[in-house]
């Protein structure tokens, strides 16, 4: 079953959706404009941090898995097309260096980047997110397909035990044979998001949607003072990430200039900081 929102009743998913959003967007755009493999070791832990104060930490797990299954096809092809001059030899076990190096940042950056994306759908009910963006029609656009994955998550169950009834054996025999048995899902689930979309527009249209102006949002809860406070936080972070990467270090020295160990600064030290205070959470 793909995992979907639910309340586990702790405290960061009582937190606004806005400032859920601005972790994981601030998170997100640190790691696409670092390449340092520490700062983004770090990120992937502010990752795993959060998801085990959210109680996910399970169902975060599960996807995550299978992401690093995925990054490996990233360490496979470095392996393949780029150049192999230096050798490490390990035990015996000769592995190129150039592959690998140039491997490890790329898959650090889509494990940070799926781990990030994966705690806004798991903590934030997506129909807040719908309403809270319901008067942009872009974000209204995005917030939509965030909304709608939970319902194939759903409807995906729903089947899944619908054919167990009738006697298929979803789980039965090896890999192969699952994958085949699980791709009996696709054309019902492909028939059931076509319904679904043309529903949605019709139900849109029938509302005068695209000629409307001024769209109020329905979620009208405002920020606590506190969750301004981690709000500024996340940007404070972000600012202070692009500050070390793109700012000359002898403009604040105390500040950006790296430790010569680890190759991080203290602006980028004090940004990891700011993105754990969401780990404080919100009121309940």
């Amino acid at each position: 079953m793909l995992p979907i929102y639910r309340d586990t009743g702790s405290r960061i998913h009582s937190l606004h959706p806005y400032v859920i959003t601005a972790f994981v967007l601030s998170v997100f755009s640190a790691s696409l404009v670092t390449a340092n493999i520490w700062y983004m070791c770090l990120l992937l832990m502010v990752t795993v941090i959060v998801a085990a104060f959210a109680k996910i930490l399970r169902n975060w797990a599960s996807v995550m898995r299978f992401a690093l299954y995925l990054s490996l096809s990233i360490l496979i092809i470095d392996l393949i097309i780029l150049p192999k001059n230096t050798w490490w030899n390990i035990y015996g076990i000769s592995i190129p260096v150039e592959p690998v190096m140039a491997s490890i940042p790329l898959i650090l950056r889509l494990l940070v980047s799926i781990g990030s994306f994966l705690i806004l759908s798991l903590v934030v009910n997506p129909d807040e997110i719908l309403n809270a963006t319901s008067g942009s029609k872009v974000m209204l656009a995005v917030a939509m397909g965030s909304r709608l994955y939970p319902l194939i998550a759903e409807d995906e169950a729903e089947i899944e035990d619908i054919m167990r009834v009738r006697g298929v054996e979803m789980d039965a025999g090896g890999r192969i044979e699952k994958i085949r048995n699980r791709g009996l899902l696709l054309l019902p689930l492909l028939t059931g998001s076509l319904e679904r979309g043309l529903s949605v527009a019709e139900s849109m249209e029938s509302r005068s949607f695209s000629g409307r102006k001024g769209v109020v949002p329905a979620f009208h809860r405002p920020l606590f003072r506190f969750e301004k406070l981690l709000l500024a936080f996340q940007t404070i972070a972000l600012f202070l990430m692009l500050s070390w990467i793109f700012i000359a270090p002898w403009t604040f020295p105390l500040l950006l200039a790296d430790f010569p160990d680890i190759g991080l600064s203290p602006a980028a030290l004090i940004s990891i900081l700011l993105y754990l205070s969401v780990i404080a959470g919100g009121e309940r």
